[in-house]
Formats: C-alpha cells, sequence, structure tokens
C-alpha cells in the first residue's frame, strides 16, 4: 500500500482534544497553521506499548529542551485511559507514567493512521521465539521483556553487540536500560505502525519518518535538527 501525504491526510481529518477540553476537534492542520515555530508530530502506535512508551520519553526530554523553539505535539488513535491504556495495565496508565507531558490528541485510525503509515505484519527480527499464535490466530506472549525487545528490529536495536563508543551502541544501551523500568502490554491493534513528522507553519514538511518496523522511530537529534535548522539555528 502507498503511502498518502500527510497534506492531503490533513485536508480533512481532524484531531479530538482529551482532557478539559474532551470532545472538542480542530481540524488535523491547525497543529501548524495556528503555530509561530516548526511542530514535532509523534504519531504513537498504541499507549500501551512499551516501545511508545519508552520513545514518548525521549520526545518528552525534546520537549523540554526545545522550549519555545516547537510545539512538540504526540498523537494517538487511542485515547488516554482506554484501548491499550484501559485499566488495569500493568506499570500504570500513559498518564500515571508521565512519559509524555505536552500536548496530546487523539486521531481517527482510518482517516490518519492507516493512509499515513499503514500496517504490519510479522516482520525479520522476531526471530527470539517469544510469540506464540494460537488456534484464534491472536499472539500470546511466553515472556512480556522477551515480546517487547523482540519487536525490536536488530538493525536498530543492534543485538549483535554494535562496536563501543559509537552512536549506535549508545542509542542501544540507553533504550534497553529504559526498557527494563517501561512496561506495557499487547492489548489492542499491534499491527498498526506510527511515525514523526516535523512541519513548518506554512506546511512545509521539515522531515518525515514513517516506521518500517515496530520501534523505527525518528531519533529525537533528527528532531532536533530538523526543528533547529528551519529556525537557522542548526548546531547550536
Amino acid at each position: 500500500m502507498s503511502k498518502v501525504a500527510l497534506e492531503h491526510v490533513a485536508a480533512t481529518a481532524a484531531i479530538c482534544f482529551q482532557g478539559p477540553r474532551a470532545g472538542s476537534t480542530a481540524p488535523l492542520s491547525s497543529l501548524w497553521t495556528t503555530s509561530t515555530t516548526p511542530v514535532v508530530l509523534v504519531f504513537l502506535r498504541r499507549l500501551g506499548c512499551a516501545l511508545c512508551r519508552v520513545y514518548a520519553q525521549d520526545v518528552e526530554a525534546l520537549r523540554v529542551e526545545l522550549g519555545d523553539k516547537a510545539r512538540v505535539v504526540c498523537l494517538s488513535f487511542e485515547r488516554i485511559g482506554e484501548g491499550s491504556d484501559e485499566p488495569p495495565v500493568k506499570g500504570g496508565s500513559f498518564t500515571d507514567g508521565g512519559y509524555f507531558k505536552g500536548e496530546m490528541f487523539k486521531v481517527d485510525q482510518a482517516a490518519v493512521y492507516d493512509p499515513l503509515f499503514g500496517r504490519k505484519g510479522l516482520m525479520n527480527g522476531f526471530g527470539i521465539g517469544s510469540l506464540l499464535t494460537d488456534k484464534s490466530g491472536k499472539m500470546a506472549q511466553a515472556s512480556q521483556r522477551g515480546c517487547v525487545l523482540a519487536q525490536m528490529e536488530p538493525a536498530r536495536f543492534r543485538f549483535a553487540h554494535p562496536p563501543p563508543h559509537t552512536h549506535t551502541h549508545a542509542r542501544a544501551t540507553t533504550q534497553f536500560s529504559q526498557l527494563c523500568r517501561v512496561t506495557g502490554n499487547l492489548k489492542g491493534d499491534g499491527m498498526q505502525l506510527g511515525g514523526s513528522f516535523v512541519v513548518a507553519p506554512d506546511g512545509k514538511i521539515l522531515l518525515e519518518k514513517r516506521q518500517k518496523f515496530f520501534g523505527d522511530d525518528a531519533s529525537p537529534d533528527a528532531l532536533r535538527d530538523a526543528v533547529l535548522g528551519a529556525s537557522g539555528a542548526g548546531g547550536q
């Protein structure tokens, strides 16, 4: 399935507010047309996904670092406290964990996620053997930790011990440390992919990263560079 451009999806798609403004909606494009700075859009796969929670922590750190240089937003096709985030959730809900403290919006899965990112079946990199399939075709877990790690493509997580003192090694080490402290679940639509965009106020796409596999996220460095490059502050 070919992916659809963000501007085409945003032409008709809406965002749903959560929290005090729950029930209110606005055009998806309003996230950048009403902004005076570049906007970082992070489309999370599932709020209960441990990989997504780890990445949300990275995005939160970036949000704090960038301050008023960018508007950093997370989006999901699940409402907070529903779907894979519906209690009881091992380790608490997305909100309880404080993984991301910025703006969060719900968007429609069929209208936004499917055309932008598509879906993924069992992929290369699952060879740890921690996923089992029962007679109904649903995935069952032999080990929660093993299942989470299995979802990380070897090319990204580097199970084969990358050379020390490299960015890849440092990133993998950091993520492994984070995953050891972040819990999640396999509820909800586990085959949905996500991604990230950095969009200028005029709608120009400054960065586009669509997942090819679970955990295939834009690095915080790439997001930062896109924002600062647009503002003429690259390298600072």
